[in-house]
């Protein structure tokens, strides 16, 4: 399947027909009458569909985004600040985005022209590593040292900054910032004493782990503790005119979401199966499968929402906007925060019930994995 992918599945129609004509009932399945659906182009924010996105694939193997009517694209882009930018630029109908890069977007712009329309990630899922036998403790220990970021429109390299600066270090004077990129590249760069720090999210360190790189974790700063990850953010027009295509985007991926949480090696097989591109190269089925549930695990805690006040996938916090903006230095430029997020849909978006998702996900052995790709090829 091709990077760009499109869900076009059929959707059964049954038909009770004969009651009063002939005083029977007669069930017909029509194969042929297949429910319109609408394109809905969705922006990835990684240049490559990781399994760390199986929450949002799984639906197309699964009938969530058909049962709602889309018919899905997902369009990759090379970090959070390329995938605004395709937003904005309409390439894409909506998108992953972290808060900090919305709120900044919109600032620049002059007015909050994209918005959040649910959160998929609850809790900041950025990392600093150093070399496990490093003397390095703390943030405030980076004073002074070269640390390395995946790239200048990662939401890690606007983290590093502000949690640098959190603790007293003025990122462009008291610390040297280089981009060493995704991958072993950074990897070996920090094994190698060419830089004494890295910082990325959670993804990439899992695959890095994957490949036998070891790290030890810095704690975050006190700021960066509040903050949460990226959420899915929809032009503010666009929104206007499609309110019900975005709640039941939102309800086909937090189905996802349940799903992926509660048989993740289900969730990992099935975005293998759709994009073979995302797979570890050399590696056996049972490697591959291994290493990229590693990926997604790595992740799946920060989906959950037991441990929220609101139990209810894809609420916005006021309070926790507000320590985004102050985090990033913001807030008096953000003003009322509640114009960057809306939890209007959020009603709509867990309108359905958990427990048959669950039951699913339970379910979904290998097998039934493999019976389920094969009548999507036919």
């Amino acid at each position: 399947m091709n990077v760009r992918t499109v869900e076009r599945s059929s959707r059964r129609t049954h038909l009770l027909l004969g009651a009063a004509v002939l005083g029977a009932l007669l069930l017909a399945a029509t194969d042929g009458a297949t429910a319109e659906l609408r394109k809905l182009r969705m922006g990835a924010g990684s240049s490559v569909l990781s399994p760390i996105l199986a929450h949002s694939t799984v639906g197309q193997a699964l009938g969530y985004y058909e049962e709602e009517g889309i018919d899905l694209e997902i369009v990759v882009a090379q970090g959070s600040a390329a995938d605004m930018q395709q937003l904005l630029s309409r390439q894409v109908d909506v998108s992953s985005a972290t808060p900090g890069f919305l709120m900044k977007s919109a600032l620049k712009a002059g007015s909050p022209d994209v918005l959040t329309i649910g959160t998929f990630v609850n809790r900041i899922h950025w990392r600093v590593a150093v070399n496990p036998n490093s003397p390095l403790q703390t943030i405030a220990d980076l004073r002074g040292k070269r640390i390395g970021a995946l790239s200048l429109g990662d939401s890690s390299y606007l983290g590093i900054r502000a949690m640098l600066q959190e603790v007293g270090i003025n990122p462009d004077a008291d610390a040297t910032l280089a981009i060493t990129g995704f991958g072993a590249p950074s990897a070996i760069a920090l094994r190698d004493g060419r830089i004494d720090a890295f910082a990325a999210y959670n993804g990439p360190f899992a695959s890095l782990e994957n490949l036998g790189f070891r790290f030890r974790y810095l704690p975050l700063t006190p700021g960066a503790e509040k903050l949460f990850g990226p959420g899915y953010a929809m032009r503010r027009d666009f929104l206007t005119e499609n309110r019900a295509l975005a709640a039941h985007f939102l309800r086909a991926v937090y189905k996802g979401v349940v799903f992926t949480l509660h048989n993740p090696e289900a969730a990992v097989r099935i975005h293998m199966a759709l994009y073979p591109e995302s797979r570890p190269k050399g590696k056996t089925e049972d490697e591959a499968l291994r290493e990229m549930v590693r990926i997604v695990e790595a992740r799946m805690d920060k989906w959950r929402v037991d441990d929220m006040p609101v139990k209810k996938f894809g609420y916005g916090y006021k309070d926790r906007w507000e320590a985004y903006a102050r985090f990033e230095g913001i807030a008096d430029k953000a003003g009322d925060v509640t114009r960057f997020y809306t939890n209007d849909l959020i009603d709509e978006a867990n309108n359905f019930r958990q427990e048959d998702v669950i039951r699913q996900a339970r379910e979904m052995t290998p097998d039934r994995v493999s019976q389920l790709l094969a009548r999507r090829r036919h």
